[in-house]
């Protein structure tokens, strides 16, 4: 939901701001893993 806040997110998905803020994080963090697990990467 782009544009969307935490605290509407969350609002609208029956979620705690944490809850919300605990899933984008281990979502980024499979991004991550999948990605390569690289800090810096070439452009």
């Amino acid at each position: 939901m782009p544009g969307a806040t935490v605290r509407q997110y969350a609002e609208e998905h029956g979620l705690t701001e944490d809850e919300v803020i605990q899933e984008g994080m281990k979502q980024q963090a499979v991004k991550f893993v999948e990605g390569g697990s690289e800090i810096y990467k070439e452009v």
